[in-house]
């Protein structure tokens, strides 16, 4: 599990990458094409990334606490700041609120 959610970070990592630059692939660009679909996508690709850093960071706990969970949201908040902070310095992406 714990290299299926490394290369789903690294995808992720390189379509926020391409969105920096404007250069996201149009079958990307495509999925975002109606309204609020910028926000879905986030949703979607954000929900999918916190299930399975958490269910990575459960697989290795041994004791099944709140503790792990907590450990797994962080690096997604973590992991979010970064994004949003990497849109706000680009003039490639859109600003939302």
């Amino acid at each position: 599990m714990k290299y299926i959610t490394i290369l789903f970070a690294l995808f992720m990592a390189a379509v926020v990458v391409a969105a920096d630059r404007g250069t996201l692939p149009a079958s990307i660009k495509a999925l975002y094409d109606f309204p609020n679909g910028d926000k879905v996508g986030h949703f979607v690709l954000l929900g999918i990334l916190s299930f399975l850093v958490n269910w990575t960071v459960l697989s290795n706990s041994p004791h099944r606490s709140l503790r792990p969970v907590l450990i797994g949201s962080g690096i997604i908040g973590l992991w979010r700041s970064r994004s949003r902070n990497s849109r706000n310095a680009t003039s490639a992406r859109a600003h939302s609120t």
